[in-house]
């Protein structure tokens, strides 16, 4: 887990050197330039994240990559809003934020917990490539656009 926290932290850092709300563009390129370590992390510990976050697996562990992946995405959401002076914004809906920041977390993580779980039909570059579209589109516009 602390290898996690790690690759987590360095990628994290480097999405928080935009100093603006970050628009699509920004995002794309951040995604291509920015989750290598976490990519990394997923291919060194391959074997070992396989029976962990496989369906006999252990729930927590899956859990806790999710939550520690939720958490620095709502530490950056607030960060983006901080140079507009919007904090208030998040602050009045705490519900909201949890749950875009979840939604952002599961959309760098589904397609890694994927590859973990059929890596031999598809390799780690595709699958960093899948994360764009996950990070920048609605289920709704993958599914009838992006297939």
């Amino acid at each position: 887990m602390e290898e996690f926290k790690i690759a987590l932290n360095a990628d994290g850092k480097n999405w928080a050197s935009v100093t603006h709300a970050p628009n699509k563009k920004d995002i794309s390129r951040l995604v291509d330039q920015n989750v290598d370590k976490l990519v990394k992390y997923f291919n060194d510990h391959q074997d070992m994240l396989a029976p962990l976050i496989s369906k006999n697996g252990d729930p927590n562990f899956s859990y806790q990559l999710i939550d520690l992946t939720t958490n620095t995405v709502k530490k950056l959401i607030i960060y983006y809003f901080h140079p507009y002076h919007q904090e208030y914004i998040l602050k009045k809906d705490t519900l909201k934020l949890a749950i875009v920041a979840k939604r952002y977390a599961l959309s760098f993580l589904g397609p890694l917990f994927m590859w973990v779980e059929y890596f031999d039909e598809f390799t780690l570059k595709e699958t960093k490539k899948m994360i764009k579209p996950m990070v920048l589109n609605s289920p709704y516009d993958i599914s009838t656009h992006g297939f």
